[in-house]
């Protein structure tokens, strides 16, 4: 899930019938997401050379410096704080993603 939210009645909801993301049929009771057109296709690109960048950047999803796994193990600990600190604490080296 990336992007902005879109609910009924508002301007991002009419941007969103604009652009095609959405009918004015769409039930949004199940959330769904606006990602502007012109950074849709490079998002996931963006993300991942910033988080490869910096060791205490996690992608959920894209296993980028954390598998999938290891962030379930962490969560399961009784952790305070931002998880950001907690993994450049870890000082463990960077995942790639695959």
């Amino acid at each position: 899930m990336t992007g902005i939210r879109i609910f009924p009645g508002t301007p991002l909801h009419r941007q969103a019938i604009s652009d095609g993301i959405i009918t004015a049929d769409t039930v949004l009771l199940e959330p769904v997401f606006y990602l502007a057109p012109a950074i849709r296709d490079t998002l996931c690109e963006m993300v991942a050379a910033r988080a490869l960048a910096r060791k205490n950047w996690v992608a959920p999803g894209m296993e980028l410096n954390m598998s999938d796994a290891m962030l379930d193990a962490l969560r399961r600990f009784p952790v305070r704080g931002p998880m950001w600190k907690q993994l450049k604490r870890l000082g463990r080296s960077r995942i790639r993603p695959m």
